[in-house]
Order: C-alpha cells, then structure tokens, then sequence
C-alpha cells in the first residue's frame, strides 16, 4: 500500500496484491517488491515519490534489516525506513506507524510492503519450528506451542476470567 497525504489528511491512495498459495517461480523479496510496484502503480506515483518505507520481515527469506534491503532493491532512499514485527498485530502496527511518519513531518509518502511465501518456502515442520520458537525459551518452547495455541490460551483465559463459553465465541465473525 502507498500512503500520502492529501490535504492534510492521510489517506491510502494505492493498494495491491501479489500471486498467493504455491509461487514456486517467486521468492519472499520477489514477492515484496512485486507488491510494492504494484502498489506505487495503482497509486499512480513513482518509486522517486516515495521517502518512506515500511515492511514486514519475511520467514522464509529474514534479513536482519529488512526494510533497508527491500529499499535497496526498489532502488529508494526513504528519510523514513522501518521494519515492523507484532504478529497478528502486524498489519495495524504498520499502518501506525505510516501514518505517525505523515503527521510528524518526518515524510510524506510512504510505501508500505510486505509478502512472503510460506506454502512454497517452508515444509510444514520448519513452519511449526518458527511457529514454536516466538515463546520463552524456559517456558514455552520445550513444549512447543504455535502461535495459535497462544491465542488459544488468552481466549481460555478470558473464558475462565469473564466466563465466556465456547459457543459464545463461535459466535464471533472470523
């Protein structure tokens, strides 16, 4: 997604997806930068526009500082340029921080990028060690949870904490 401001308001003006499911013929950073062409394009603005860049690291292909090799690849050189990791929080994150970056001054047009390429990039046991090494190495990662049994285990609690039932999450749109 492209982010600008427009007449004192931040707004997104451009928005894209990549191929998804098997892309054996992408990888990870292939994906990101298709995304973010896509994006600067549906924007109708050029990669020169842009002075901002926020990105998601990839589990597939991680780079300690990810946001500056994927503006190394597009060929940008963004005064604002952030990489961002919450989890399922991630998406929200990043467009916090987008807009934080307008309102502040600190830019004007930021790109926001992020792909990976999961079914393609990882076997379902290298997925289910990444997925169980985000806890606490005493505590959590000898047992193995993923990160859905983490979301599992805040709803329990707030069942055992507001006696929620299981049908009444059920209920839930997802």
């Amino acid at each position: 997604m492209a982010v600008k401001t427009l007449r004192g308001q931040i707004a997104i003006v451009g928005a894209a997806d990549t191929a998804v499911g098997k892309v054996p013929q992408l990888g990870a950073t292939q994906l990101c930068i298709d995304a973010a062409k896509r994006a600067l394009e549906d924007a109708g603005i050029t990669k020169d526009q842009v002075d901002g860049l926020v990105t998601c690291n990839s589990m597939v292909e991680p780079y300690m500082y990810h946001s500056e090799a994927i503006a190394e690849y597009l060929q940008i050189f963004p005064r604002y340029c952030i990489s961002i990791g919450a989890g399922g929080g991630s998406t929200f994150s990043i467009l916090h921080h987008a807009a934080s970056a307008i309102v502040t001054g600190v830019c004007d047009t930021v790109l926001i990028t992020m792909a990976d390429n999961l079914l393609t990039g990882l076997s379902r046991d290298q997925a289910m060690a990444i997925q169980s090494s985000v806890g606490h190495s005493q505590f959590e990662t000898p047992y193995g949870p993923t990160v859905p049994a983490f979301y599992a285990l805040i709803a329990r609690a707030h069942m055992e904490a507001y006696g929620t039932t299981p049908e009444q999450l059920a209920a839930v749109a997802v």
